[in-house]
């Protein structure tokens, strides 16, 4: 369930983090103890990894929104500056009068195939879900060019050397195209992320493939998904 989620986010990132302008987080909160996590918030982990995956506000808790991550940063195993909010707060579509909130992990300038949707109302904090990742690569090697991943991902498409984006510009999009790091292991953890291209031909007008995952070191494809015309 979460890989779609965590593309979903990547995606999101690729367009609207670069040349977006998502408003930062401003206030930092005080860190809270043990004892008033508990008190205010419901947490649930990952069995794996421990980390975070759901977490709710108790009846009766109020707590800010705005710079949860340094209220509770002793509790999440990253930097609370790694959480960066990837576009601007659209509406929930459970909740009336609540906003959903899109949170992007980012890693040595990357972002990661994770992070979290929280759940807002009147600046308070609702519920959220999704992951963290932790003990990330310390440093990574250089990738290889958005020029050369995308001449091996367009290598594969049907039919060959077809570019509708091009031909009907108006009917459909170019391929979505991020570098994130990420890990094709499941359960994965940290140390198994590395770089990859990771590209979406939805809504491009071509048959197949639907999405391609490029190891971003080597250039080796890693994995395809099916695809329709969209």
């Amino acid at each position: 369930m979460w890989r779609g989620i965590g593309l979903g986010l990547l995606l999101a990132a690729s367009c609207h983090c670069r040349g977006g302008s998502p408003a930062p987080v401003t206030e930092k909160q005080r860190p809270v103890t043990e004892r008033q996590l508990n008190d205010e918030l419901s947490v649930t982990t990952d069995p794996d990894t421990h980390t975070w995956r759901t977490f709710r506000a108790r009846p009766g808790a109020r707590i800010p929104a705005d710079g949860i991550w340094y209220r509770y940063a002793p509790f999440l195993g990253i930097p609370p500056e790694a959480l960066v909010p990837i576009r601007p707060p659209r509406p929930d579509s459970i909740i009336p009068g609540a906003v959903l909130i899109d949170y992007q992990q980012m890693h040595l300038g990357y972002p990661v195939d994770a992070g979290f949707s929280v759940v807002v109302k009147d600046g308070l904090l609702i519920d959220g879900v999704g992951k963290i990742v932790t003990d990330l690569p310390p440093t990574l090697p250089a990738p290889i060019s958005r020029e050369r991943a995308a001449e091996i991902a367009f290598a594969l498409i049907e039919p060959k050397g077809a570019r509708p984006w091009l031909a009907q510009p108006g009917r459909w999009t170019p391929p979505r195209q991020e570098l994130a790091l990420s890990s094709p292991k499941m359960p994965a953890r940290g140390p198994d992320f590395q770089l990859i291209w990771f590209f979406s031909f939805s809504s491009t007008g071509i048959s197949e493939p639907g999405s391609i995952m490029i190891d971003a070191v080597t250039g080796a494809v890693m994995s395809t998904t099916p695809g329709k015309i969209q």
